[in-house]
């Protein structure tokens, strides 16, 4: 085979690849399938202090969806006469981040400000971790100027919880379960 022929045959090969990446990327772009449909929830366990007697509140977090989630942890809500505070979780978390395996379950602990006689809960916001083509595909939808414009993250909160004397949790609601359920989309 002589140099031209190599080369030629160089070329093709990268052309075909090139031809190949930009497809992928086009099908992501333009066709991608729908987002996966799972669920979160979110149980309480029990509490734990720590070195100094505070006392911390144990929950569950467990991802139902096919993919890993990035969950972040707000800080305690108690219920006031009008209801629930309005607070938004993501970037000033007050608890911990944690990464939670596709079908997998992380327990995490928050620790309590004086919560006797009250009704709380902890707010919790969630979202899809990415894959490396899903990352690339957003950059090049933003170089294309076709960014997503909605947000992917999905907030849940604890079980709603009634103080902690005596270390003895009630839930709120005769019948309630000590479990929050979000369906994913």
């Amino acid at each position: 085979m002589s140099n031209l022929s190599t080369w030629r045959l160089g070329a093709l090969a990268a052309w075909l690849l090139g031809a190949a990446v930009c497809a992928v990327l086009v099908w992501q772009i333009l066709c991608a399938p729908g987002r996966p449909r799972g669920s979160v929830s979110v149980s309480f366990v029990g509490f734990t202090n720590s070195a100094s007697g505070a006392v911390s509140a144990e929950f569950t977090f467990s991802n139902g969806f096919p993919r890993g989630l990035v969950v972040a942890a707000g800080a305690v809500q108690i219920h006031q006469p009008k209801g629930w505070p309005i607070v938004s979780v993501y970037g000033h978390p007050a608890g911990p981040f944690l990464t939670v395996a596709p079908n997998a379950a992380r327990g995490f602990a928050i620790p309590l400000p004086k919560v006797d006689g009250a009704v709380w809960r902890v707010p919790l916001t969630y979202e899809r971790v990415d894959t490396k083509v899903e990352q690339w595909t957003e950059k090049a939808r933003t170089a294309l100027g076709l960014a997503r414009t909605a947000t992917r993250r999905m907030i849940t909160n604890t079980p709603e919880l009634f103080g902690v004397s005596g270390h003895a949790m009630e839930p709120v609601g005769a019948n309630r379960l000590l479990q929050e359920t979000n369906q994913g989309p």
